[in-house]
């Protein structure tokens, strides 16, 4: 009797045609694991730091955006990535190891489908928020874009900077030295406040005659104190990085015709501060809001206790003694 080649069961045709999908795909998705494990999961392992980057006595507006962008990269590398490196490693487990099951091929297929929808999902929402942002022209006080925040860190310095007056001798190149809380006479504090980039002062007044009796006004600086004028310099250095174009000019000194106190112009603890758009800006964007005095003026507080009065067209500030 004549014999007959056995034909191929359709179970046997199929589990032929996944092994063959296995040897073409499988090599495929066994890259893309170890891509995403020697690639992205080292990514993980970084430092994360605290979402609040303050703690809530020296916040101000920059810290806004930089916990903003903490939350968002939280959101996005430290939960969304690891559920997608987890789920495409285990879609790719399940299909590598079907051995010719369309169920587990399936199943396979479905998480590596969800996780690459579900990361796709979640870049387009921090893209569609950073358009909106840029859009809606919130950017970073002295910087282009919201999410750059160096600036934070670059205040904190400066501020540590005046809280901390420097020792005798050269704080850097082109600035002059600082004698700490000692007080200077008018010339040594013109020429201070000169070799580090503030000029344009008004002539001193007349020994004895208060500022308003001088026709054009006038600025003394005798007995102000060095840690009063480098916290000028500093503060003149922070509004500078946070506009190129910002200008701190000094209007009042220790003349006579200021109110009197503890902490006062007599005493070279304060200094009157001009206030162009730039410099006001940048007080209301840097330093915390600390109230109104009683005659109105609104009053702003940095990290290490200076004190900014928004008096209209001059910022009175005072340094702690």
């Amino acid at each position: 009797m004549k014999q007959f080649a056995t034909l191929p069961s359709n179970s046997n045709r199929s589990i032929n045609r996944d092994s063959k999908i296995n040897l073409i795909y499988g090599p495929a998705v066994l890259f893309g694991m170890a891509f995403l494990f020697l690639i992205l999961v080292p990514l993980l392992a970084r430092a994360q730091a605290p979402l609040v980057p303050c703690n809530g006595v020296d916040c101000n507006v920059c810290h806004l955006y930089e916990g903003t962008r903490r939350m968002m990269n939280f959101l996005l590398y430290d939960i969304t990535l690891p559920m997608f490196v987890v789920a495409i490693l285990w879609g790719g487990f399940l299909w590598l190891t079907s051995g010719g099951s369309e169920q587990r091929v399936s199943q396979g297929k479905q998480i590596l489908g969800y996780a690459l929808t579900g990361f796709l999902i979640a870049f387009g929402a921090w893209v569609i928020v950073n358009t909106l942002l840029d859009t809606l022209g919130f950017k970073i006080p002295g910087r282009g874009n919201w999410n750059d925040t160096s600036i934070c860190s670059e205040l904190d310095s400066v501020n540590a900077r005046v809280s901390a007056p420097s020792a005798t001798g050269p704080t850097s190149a082109g600035t002059a030295p600082s004698t700490g809380g000692a007080s200077l006479s008018e010339v040594a504090a013109r020429n201070f406040l000169a070799q580090n980039g503030i000029t344009g002062l008004k002539n001193p007044c007349p020994a004895g005659v208060a500022y308003q009796n001088v026709t054009g006004g006038c600025t003394s600086l005798d007995g102000m104190k060095q840690s009063t004028l480098d916290a000028v310099v500093a503060f003149k250095d922070a509004c500078v990085q946070y506009n190129a174009g910002c200008a701190v000019k000094i209007t009042g000194g220790s003349e006579l015709g200021h109110a009197t106190g503890v902490a006062s112009h007599a005493t070279g603890d304060k200094v009157d501060i001009a206030a162009t758009p730039i410099v006001t800006s940048f007080i209301r964007s840097t330093y915390t809001p600390a109230g109104t005095r009683p005659d109105g003026a609104a009053l702003y507080k940095s990290s290490n206790g200076i004190i900014f009065a928004d008096e209209g067209n001059h910022i009175d500030t005072t340094v702690p003694i």
